[in-house]
């Protein structure tokens, strides 16, 4: 999570920020962006409780994908097979789950 000044705050208050428009999401291109704002507001840290204007970044890591599938909560490796109600037999495939038309055993 990121926030910070604009540029253009420097028209209400000296210390103006570092960042341009849409300046801050160029600096973390491997994140998933879950939030950007770039707003007129008061920040919670600013003495002066001037209105500026802020970038605000909320932001994480993608999630890795790891091989194979859940079943009930546990790891099925791909190409491993489970039967559902001993009646429907599906395969973890690189996509997910596939019904096969296999009977259970």
């Amino acid at each position: 999570m990121v926030e910070d000044r604009h540029r253009e705050t420097r028209k209400v208050w000296p210390e103006g920020g570092l960042f341009d428009d849409n300046e801050l999401l160029s600096l973390f291109p491997g994140l998933r962006v879950l939030r950007y704002e770039d707003v007129w507001a008061r920040s919670d840290w600013q003495a002066e409780r001037l209105n500026e204007r802020l970038v605000r970044l909320l932001a994480e890591k993608p999630r890795v994908e790891e091989p194979g599938c859940l079943w009930t909560g546990k790891a099925v490796p791909e190409g491993g097979a489970i039967c559902w109600d001993h009646a429907a037999r599906f395969l973890c495939k690189d996509g997910g789950w596939l019904f096969t038309h296999e009977n259970c055993r």
